[in-house]
């Protein structure tokens, strides 16, 4: 569907109906373009860690959660690079980033090795990427509303933990974090996981997949992921909802 598109138009396409755009579209999460802005070799200048306040500090499994924010003087858009594959037929997502100009409302959660980084929604977000996955778990709470009389907010984690010989060992790890970011941020309800073995073809095949949330017109989320499956005959690819808890 998207060879009578070109770049532009494959991404205003992607935005409006991220779904109908993936379901028969080969595609690579390619990560983020920095382009030429001045400190472009600083993933900090837009999207800033902060650790957050551990419930329990003493626990060095969860001694590792950052809260991501980003610096509203620069902003992110979708592109859909059609002249540079980077595998045969294969369409790579990009996100830009930019400077100045109106808010798209996309927005791009971090990863960092061995911690789990987490962004609270804000208001004008419209669609969300996090990527690309190769063995991490992704999580989606709720935040209550202030003193339950707010709106409830959203958020996003992406949960690197790998060093463990197994995966039975990692998963826990995994949950621990988010678990005790949930704790941080309030007492927030998980209310969707998805683990390696919800994306990861069990073939063993080389993949690259990535998650995409995109707001639905009542504000509420819903999450999605993407695999593209790097098989010995085929390239092939799946999309489906984040499972609930």
């Amino acid at each position: 569907m998207t060879e009578t598109f070109d770049g532009p138009e494959a991404a205003l396409a992607l935005k409006a109906n991220p779904h109908d755009f993936l379901i028969d579209t080969k595609a690579s999460f390619a990560g983020l373009n920095y382009g030429t802005l001045p400190g472009s070799s600083t993933e900090g200048l837009l999207f800033q860690m902060k650790a957050l306040r551990q419930p329990a500090p003493e626990k060095l499994a969860t001694h590792d959660l950052f809260m991501v924010t980003r610096d509203p003087a620069y902003g992110l858009d979708v592109q859909v690079l059609l002249d540079k594959p980077q595998f045969p037929g294969v369409l790579p997502i990009r996100l830009a980033v930019g400077e100045g100009g109106p808010d798209t409302g996309v927005r791009f959660l971090r990863w960092q090795e061995n911690k789990l980084t987490g962004t609270v929604l804000d208001a004008n977000a419209t669609l969300v990427f996090t990527g690309p996955l190769q063995g991490c778990d992704i999580y989606v709470a709720t935040v209550p509303g202030g003193l339950g009389t707010g709106p409830a907010q959203t958020i996003l984690m992406h949960v690197n933990a790998n060093d463990a010989p197994t995966e039975a060992e990692n998963g826990p790890i995994k949950t621990e974090k988010a678990n005790a970011f949930a704790a941080a941020m309030g007492g927030s309800a998980i209310t969707h996981h998805l683990a390696r073995a919800d994306y990861a073809p069990a073939s063993g095949d080389a993949y690259n997949g990535f998650v995409y949330g995109k707001k639905r017109d009542d504000g509420s989320w819903g999450f999605f992921v993407y695999t593209l499956i790097l098989g010995a005959s085929a390239t092939t690819h799946r999309l489906g909802p984040l499972p609930p808890v």
